[in-house]
């Protein structure tokens, strides 16, 4: 069956996490930390790799879901995750 990747992406805070939480068959792989910088002051913890969520269509097709980190100091990982991608959320 097909695999098919759609990553998420936006600002901190933007609901990246939280869709794909939504939206997975499985708990997802997420990679957030506690937050050191003036984001301190909008929420506790930021994605700082990449969150990785998957389902699967009656058909069989699996869908991965990849969201991006927010902040601009960790762009390197929008340039590696959007790779392959059918859909940019």
């Amino acid at each position: 069956m097909a695999e098919l990747k759609f990553i998420f992406t936006g600002t901190p805070g933007a609901g990246k996490t939280t869709a794909i939480t939504s939206i997975s068959d499985y708990p997802p792989i997420c990679t957030d930390m506690l937050t050191t910088d003036e984001l301190q002051d909008i929420k506790e913890g930021t994605t700082v790799a990449m969150d990785f969520g998957e389902f699967t269509l009656d058909s069989g097709e699996r869908i991965f879901l990849y969201g991006t980190p927010g902040q601009e100091r960790f762009r390197y990982m929008w340039d590696i995750l959007i790779k392959g991608g059918l859909g940019l959320i």
